[in-house]
C-alpha cells in the first residue's frame, strides 16, 4: 500500500467513525439499552485516523505527539473492550450480576480506560493544536468532546451527548483533513 492509499483509507475511517458516533449516540436515544454497538466501530475506525494524524505531524508535533498518540491509541483500544462489554455482557445479565461487577472490578477498569483515553486525547489534541497542520479548531472540539465522553458518569448525560457531538465534528474535520492530504503525501517522511 503506498502512502497515498493508506492516507486516503484513514480519512475515509475517520470520516466513518464521526458518522458511526453519531449514529450510535441517536440510536441509544431513540432505542434505549440497544445492543448496536456501533460504538465499537467508531473506536476501531478511530485508531486508523489517529495514526494517520500522527504521521501526518510527526515531524512538528516532537515528543507531545507521540506520547498524546500513544495513550490515545492505547485508549481508544481499551474503549473497544468497554464498548464491547456495555453493549454485550452487561444487557444480558442480570441487574444484581452487573451492579456486583460494577461494584467490584469492572469500575475501576473503566475509570482507567477512560483516564488514559481522556490524558491521550488530550495532549494529542495540544500537539494537534500546536503543530498547525490540521486545522485547530478540530484539536479543539476533540480536547472538549473527549472531557466528558471519557468519564460519563461524572456528567449530566446531556453534557455527553454534547461531548460525542464535539467529537463526532472532529474526526469528520479531522478526516477531510486527512484526505486533502492524501495527494500530497510525497513529501511527507513517513517511515514506511
Amino acid at each position: 500500500m503506498n502512502k497515498n492509499h493508506f492516507f486516503f483509507l484513514s480519512g475515509i475511517a475517520c470520516i466513518a467513525a464521526g458518522v458511526f458516533f453519531i449514529a450510535d449516540t441517536v440510536a441509544d436515544f431513540i432505542i434505549p439499552n440497544n445492543s448496536f454497538g456501533l460504538g465499537i466501530w467508531v473506536s476501531f475506525l478511530g485508531l486508523h485516523g489517529l495514526t494517520a494524524l500522527y504521521f501526518l505531524q510527526r515531524e512538528h508535533g516532537g515528543y507531545l505527539n507521540l506520547a498524546g498518540y500513544l495513550l490515545n491509541f492505547t485508549g481508544l483500544a481499551g474503549l473497544i473492550g468497554v464498548g464491547f462489554v456495555n453493549n454485550f455482557i452487561l444487557p444480558n445479565i442480570e441487574t444484581s450480576v452487573t451492579q456486583q461487577l460494577l461494584s467490584g472490578p469492572l469500575l475501576p477498569i473503566f475509570i482507567t480506560v477512560g483516564v488514559v483515553y481522556l490524558t491521550g486525547a488530550l495532549l494529542f489534541g495540544v500537539a494537534i493544536w500546536r503543530g498547525r497542520i490540521i486545522k485547530p479548531y478540530a484539536a479543539i472540539l476533540y480536547m472538549l468532546g473527549s472531557i466528558p465522553v471519557a468519564l460519563p458518569p461524572v456528567f449530566p448525560e446531556l453534557i455527553v451527548i454534547g461531548g460525542v457531538i464535539f467529537l463526532a465534528i472532529s474526526l469528520v474535520l479531522f478526516g477531510i483533513q486527512i484526505l486533502k492530504y492524501s495527494n500530497t503525501t510525497s513529501n511527507l517522511q513517513l517511515g514506511f
